[in-house]
């Protein structure tokens, strides 16, 4: 049977793993809304501005520039809701999250994500409490710098790890819910959300 474990890791000896997530987390939302709005630049200058749904959001917000921004908006809302209810996943799946597996004294990370934000949790890679630790069984996956023995070693590490597979924690980063309420770039450019914390903090 074929095993692929890649966006994987292990934390060093002696790792708080809350400590540890607590510190992964805001980067990785970060991560997800800078994405994103890549994608908003992409999408923005192909709104079309004799569609209803523009003239709809520049009556609301007064601005050509606003007004794409939440035609965009909109429009990925829906791509991203749309697959929630079905098992195929579109180009605007954001769910993101992080399996956590325990064994001896070490935790094990799995990675979660898909295409559209890939590199979302490349930053794993430099945090110091962290080894990459990626496996796979095929024959020309072993990594250069490994000998056999080691990445033997592994892979029944992996074998250990993944036998109890329904114990595990997850670390969620993103998913439709918190996309909406936070990190859709959206919430930095809407000027009445701005107002809002305006008149908020000025209370």
């Amino acid at each position: 049977m074929s095993t692929k474990i890649f966006d994987a890791y292990r934390t060093k000896l002696g790792v708080d793993l809350w400590q540890l997530m607590a510190k992964i987390r805001p980067q990785a939302e970060k991560n997800v809304t800078r994405l994103v709005q890549e994608v908003y630049c992409q999408l923005e200058p192909g709104v079309k501005t004799d569609s209803e749904d523009y003239a709809k959001q520049l009556k609301i917000y007064g601005d050509e520039s606003v007004a794409r921004a939440a035609v965009v908006r909109d429009f990925i809302l829906k791509a991203y809701k749309l697959q929630l209810g079905s098992g195929l996943r579109n180009s605007f799946n954001y769910d993101v999250c992080v399996a956590i597996r325990k064994l001896g004294r070490r935790y094990y990370l799995r990675c979660h994500f898909d295409y559209p934000l890939d590199g979302v949790l490349d930053f794993l890679k430099e945090l110091p409490e962290l080894e990459e630790y990626e496996y796979c069984n095929s024959s020309d996956a072993q990594l250069e710098d490994m000998s056999v023995r080691a990445w033997r070693a592994r892979g029944r590490t992996w074998d250990r790890v993944e036998k109890n597979w329904h114990n595990f924690l997850i670390l969620p980063i993103c998913d439709y819910d918190s996309y909406f309420q936070d990190l859709d770039p959206w919430h930095d450019r809407d000027p009445l959300l701005a107002q809002l914390k305006g008149m908020k903090n000025a209370s």
